[in-house]
């Protein structure tokens, strides 16, 4: 039986190219999720700030599939081969309070639809920043600290995934 504890996030199958995030979804247990989306139980909330970054849309729009020109995400090959380095306690509470960060300023749009907050066109600069604000945290993470551009963050991103699988995969 696939039902969360206490809750879960939800990344959709499908989403549109045009995003700089994922709209990654947060609930409790007691809502039920569409066969039209990756669901991660009761998971720290460390893992909602990885899958809302900048690193982790720059992963998947490498990695994953596509529906015309949508981006398809697959937990095979988007959420289980993300590189992740490791991270101490202290860094991970940041990309927790970051994340809920992130939820409360979305939380202050209620007439808005994910789909809206996450239009790029649209997108409330409150939610920019807030996300800026988590790519930040996450990006001191990694060895190289703050990149340049999406180009060095994905191209370190692969290196990492090469060191950590033994360029068995790469």
């Amino acid at each position: 039986r696939h039902r969360a504890k206490k809750s879960f996030f939800l990344v959709p199958c499908t989403s549109s190219e045009r995003r700089d995030y994922m709209p990654v979804g947060f609930f409790t247990s007691e809502y039920l999720t569409t066969h039209s989306a990756q669901v991660v139980y009761d998971a720290d909330s460390f893992v909602f700030g990885i899958l809302s970054s900048r690193a982790h849309m720059l992963w998947v729009k490498a990695v994953g599939g596509r529906l015309k020109s949508d981006i398809r995400y697959s937990n095979l090959i988007c959420y289980n081969t993300f590189p992740i380095p490791k991270i101490s306690e202290a860094r991970k509470e940041k990309i927790r309070l970051a994340g809920l960060k992130l939820l409360g300023v979305r939380e202050a749009y209620p007439e808005s639809t994910i789909s809206n907050l996450y239009d790029p066109d649209d997108m409330p600069a409150e939610l920019r920043l807030a996300h800026k604000e988590l790519d930040a945290t996450i990006e001191v993470c990694y060895d190289k600290g703050e990149f340049k551009n999406d180009e060095e963050l994905l191209s370190h991103l692969f290196k990492l995934f090469e060191k950590m699988t033994g360029s068995q995969n790469a």
